[in-house]
């Protein structure tokens, strides 16, 4: 499995990161947020979401209600970091960009 990180190509703000088997799979996930038309991707290096041992939410969590499950998700987010090389991709200027960035491959 590989993870990918795609944009919208005219402004380029990010639409997700999406880990799949292929970027032939690509279309359907990102169809679920915008159209896969316009944007465009690249495969990431190895890295991922980190959570900081004393700040981090149990997994799995016995949710009751959607009160306790907003917050629940709020705490997720907030804690929640980008790996070292995964923040080296998402602050590169246009100019240090390591890797080209491809059209969406056509629905299968």
């Amino acid at each position: 499995m590989s993870a990918y990180l795609v944009r919208l190509r005219d402004n380029k703000e990010i639409v997700g990161i999406i880990v799949l088997d292929s970027p032939d799979d690509l279309y359907d996930f990102v169809d679920e947020n915008t159209d896969p038309g316009l944007c465009e991707y690249r495969e990431l290096p190895s890295g991922g979401l980190l959570w900081h041992e004393n700040d981090a939410p149990r997994v799995p969590s016995n949710i009751e209600d959607s009160d306790e499950s907003d917050d629940y998700f709020a705490r997720l987010a907030e804690t929640a970091s980008f790996s070292e090389l995964w923040m080296g991709e998402l602050f590169q200027t246009d100019e240090e960009e390591s890797g080209s960035w491809e059209a969406i491959p056509p629905r299968k």
